[in-house]
């Protein structure tokens, strides 16, 4: 009889966290479910969401804590999680995904869309490339609102 599968899924600030868990406990129902949490995250509000709690040692990981990162790194890789799971897209959080080398990857986004982390430089470049527009055409389009929309009637 093969063991339960262990998934992590690491923390980042937000408010959909919680969502996340409950996410990954209805999809995978028989695993083995993990929250990465960082130093001082009260335990009361994972009661219930995960059957094991990780802490890390720090609560923010910035580039250049080389060292720090790597402690975490290896911290997850003893865990041998078979999925690890991220909340944001980011470059950041994705190689840390991969480095944790779980056998599978995801990100699960606030917009509640799971999927797998790739890693493509070029796919990377576009993807930025792509969401700089779109960040810059909704700051125009938010700025021509408030400049040139009537108010009061």
């Amino acid at each position: 009889m093969s063991a339960k599968p262990r998934i992590a899924a690491f923390y980042s600030r937000g408010t959909h966290y919680p969502r996340l868990l409950r996410f990954l406990r209805e999809e995978y129902p028989g695993c083995e479910l993990t929250a990465v949490v960082p130093p001082g995250y009260p335990e009361r509000l994972l009661e219930g969401a995960c059957d094991r709690m990780v802490r890390t040692a720090r609560d923010h990981y910035g580039a250049g804590d080389a060292g720090e990162l790597r402690a975490l790194v290896m911290q997850l890789r003893a865990e041998r999680f078979d999925a690890f799971v991220v909340m944001f897209p980011s470059i950041k959080l994705r190689l840390l995904a991969k480095a944790a080398a779980a056998r599978a990857a995801y990100v699960y986004t606030a917009d509640r869309r799971f999927e797998p982390v790739r890693l493509n430089p070029l796919a990377e470049a576009a993807d930025l490339l792509h969401r700089n527009a779109r960040g810059r055409l909704a700051y125009a389009w938010i700025a021509c609102v408030v400049r040139f929309r009537r108010v009061g009637k």
